[in-house]
């Protein structure tokens, strides 16, 4: 998580007048910062339930996934959703997957800057 504090830190916090962040989350999620993240047994046990049917929580089979043209397209749609949000547009399956899904208070994952705090909060309150 420091590693995603710093990266974020060094993307800018906002878009300056426009409101929305000068980043977004393929500029996070890049090959760069999740590779490391592989060699980590307890981040690939914690990822098995959200990986598809017939893939291992194995460093090789979740990097291909991670490679893959369908999580781009995934990643750039849950950006695109949390950006709606942000802009006063939100979506229920969006907040019931945050909630249901990840533990996430729909309510304070609010665009990306929302939702990355969100992480980084429940990080935080897990290290303590």
């Amino acid at each position: 998580m420091n590693r995603l504090q710093s990266i974020i830190a060094g993307l800018g916090q906002n878009g300056g007048s426009t409101g929305q962040p000068a980043y977004r989350l393929g500029d996070i999620l890049t090959m760069e910062v999740l590779e490391p993240m592989l060699e980590d047994e307890s981040m690939l046990a914690s990822v098995v339930s959200y990986l598809p049917t017939g893939i291992a929580a194995e460093a090789g089979a979740v990097g291909r996934v991670l490679r893959s043209a369908d999580f781009r397209a995934a990643v750039d749609s849950f950006d695109h959703a949390l950006s709606l949000s942000a802009s006063g547009h939100p979506d229920n399956g969006l907040a019931m997957f945050l909630r249901h899904g990840l533990g996430l208070d729909a309510a304070q994952c609010n665009g990306i800057d929302g939702y990355i705090n969100s992480l980084l909060n429940r990080q935080d309150h897990s290290n303590h």
